[in-house]
């Protein structure tokens, strides 16, 4: 291993040599430059201070800003929804908003959604807190109003305009009309079509119609016109005036009219020449038959078809007319028969010529008024007038009920009567509820009497006390209908008949029944007729089940245990 020799150095005690002094104090020696030193470190720890001091006071001066700004923002923001509220529910309300109102109805929107439009955006506008939310809303306000304005002002021109096309059109179509209506008066019917063109003319061009239409429209009006003028002579049966109007005219109807005015104008004068040719068939006289021959030697068909459809007419009002005034004659006739007792003197030589045919009904009835006696119905008559009243409503209103009148009664002729003037003045009402319960009583009775005669006595008989009775149970319900059951019951009991003893071979003897068979009709039995030991046994049986035993109830119940039995026919 190596040896690292070790170097020994020896140290004197002697002074050293060369030993230098220390200098005299200074101020740096005193300490100066470290308090210099920290008053610079001080100083320059304040600057920074100040400057992060200035720097703090702008930051907060930009918060201070941004809050403010925010805030503006907010109440702008608050103050334009209140304004957008007011315009949606002012506006667009689809019910109760500006732009759901029309015709005039829209005419002072302008002046009134200015009014509210400030008085809403001023209570608005009090709200806001600075001046500078109020200018910023001053901003908006405006443009919000031009927005409002511009909506309702488009609005009400159109309304104006739909308005204005609506009015026109009403003037054009009343005027027309007077026109038409005026057709006996070529002056008015000029001054009239005049207003209509005039009205035309003068709004068109503001309803943004060009020319062409409005010359157009102008034609057709005329054209329209014209047409119903000389419809309206010819309805009027003034041919030569509609020919007259049309030959003065022809160059202002449209061609598409053409056709249909002249043919009319041919039918007019068909007419005219036809007419004049019936009156003089007419007046010239003869039967119908001898017109129609004379009708028939015309050569031009559609003038002979005319001529005969005229006298045809004629002679149907004459005789029409003249029934009429024979039914007044005859109702009359009737009246004084009625009111003298039945003195046929009060009927004038005259009178018995014109009701030649009546006389042996007047003769009938004025006998049974001379007797004081109630003139009877004859059945078959007046179930054949009901029937004709159900089946042919219109040629029963035709019928003279006075040439009946000997056969009715006097309940039976007003209710005839009564049908005949509900179907002559069309109130169906009235007639059904009057042949209602007939019609019931024709289906009821021909289920119950099956192939036996309707025109029998017997048939006619039952049909009349039917009707009676039915009456009768209607007014006792209240004037409620019977239920057709409950009529049936009715017709059953008329109708058929009780087996009250059976006949048969062990009756011939002694003591014994009669060999035929005992029957009576149901509507002849009465309460005597039931054995005494049925009556016995059938109210114990009524007794005992707690109802009434009256002899109407007993008499029902006989019948009933009678039916089934099968003992009832």
């Amino acid at each position: 291993m190596p040896i690292v020799r070790r170097a020994q150095r020896e140290v004197g005690i002697g002074t050293l040599p060369g030993v230098r002094k220390r200098a005299a104090a200074t101020p740096e020696s005193e300490g100066a430059g470290v308090e210099r030193a920290r008053i610079d470190s001080s100083l320059a720890l304040a600057g920074f201070g100040e400057r992060v001091a200035r720097a703090g006071v702008g930051v907060f001066a930009r918060l201070q800003d941004d809050e403010r700004q925010a805030a503006n923002e907010t109440a702008l923001l608050k103050a334009d929804n209140r304004l957008s509220d007011w315009k949606n529910a002012r506006l667009y309300d689809p019910d109760r908003g500006a732009l759901a109102l029309q015709g005039e109805a829209a005419f002072p929107l302008p002046e009134q959604l200015r009014t509210d439009f400030d008085q809403v955006a001023g209570e608005i506008e009090k709200g806001l807190g600075n001046d500078a939310q109020r200018a910023a809303f001053q901003r908006l306000r405006s443009r919000e109003w031009q927005s409002v304005d511009l909506q309702i002002r488009r609005h009400v021109f159109t309304e104006m305009q739909a308005f204005r096309a609506g009015e026109l059109k009403s003037l054009v179509e009343n005027a027309s009309n007077a026109a038409i209506l005026s057709a006996a008066d070529p002056k008015l019917v000029a001054v009239e079509l005049d207003k209509a063109v005039t009205a035309i003319r003068t709004n068109g061009p503001r309803l943004g119609l060009g020319a062409e239409t409005i010359e157009a429209q102008v034609r057709a009006v005329q054209s329209g016109v014209h047409v119903g003028v000389i419809s309206q002579l010819l309805a009027q049966e003034n041919e030569r005036g509609a020919q007259a109007y049309f030959e003065a005219v022809r160059g202002q109807i449209d061609g598409d009219k053409m056709d249909q005015v002249l043919k009319a104008l041919e039918e007019g004068s068909l007419r005219r020449e036809g007419q004049v040719k019936a009156d003089a068939i007419v007046r010239a006289g003869g039967t119908l038959t001898e017109q129609r021959e004379q009708a028939k030697a015309i050569d031009d068909p559609k003038l002979r078809e005319g001529v005969l459809q005229l006298i045809e007419h004629e002679d149907a009002v004459t005789k029409r007319v003249q029934q009429q005034a024979n039914e007044d004659l005859l109702d009359q006739v009737y009246a004084r028969l009625n009111a003298s007792g039945g003195d046929m003197r009060r009927i004038t030589p005259s009178e018995r010529v014109t009701l030649g045919k009546h006389l042996p009904e007047l003769e009938k009835y004025a006998r049974t008024k001379a007797k004081g006696e109630p003139v009877e119905t004859d059945l078959g008559t007046y179930y054949d007038l009901v029937q004709q009243a159900m089946d042919d409503p219109a040629g029963f209103s035709h019928v003279g009920l006075l040439r009946y009148r000997a056969k009715l009664d006097d309940g039976d002729f007003k209710h005839l009567a009564s049908v005949q003037l509900a179907i002559r003045s069309g109130d169906t009402r009235k007639a059904d509820k009057e042949l209602g319960g007939a019609r019931t009583i024709n289906q009821i009775m021909a289920e119950t009497v099956g192939d036996a005669d309707p025109k029998s006595p017997r048939v006619l008989a039952f049909r009349r006390e039917l009707d009676r009775r039915v009456e009768a149970a209607q007014i006792a319900a209240g004037n409620k209908p019977l239920r057709n059951v409950e009529v049936q019951e009715i017709a059953d009991d008329l109708w058929q008949s009780v087996v009250l003893r059976p006949g048969g071979w062990t009756n011939i003897l002694p003591g014994g029944a009669p060999f035929r068979e005992e029957i009576k009709p149901i509507r002849e039995l009465e309460f005597a007729d039931i054995p005494v030991a049925d009556r016995a046994e059938i109210r114990y049986e009524l007794f005992r089940t707690g109802r009434p035993f009256t002899k109407a109830d007993i008499l029902a119940a006989y019948i009933k245990a009678k039916r089934k039995l099968g003992e009832v026919r």
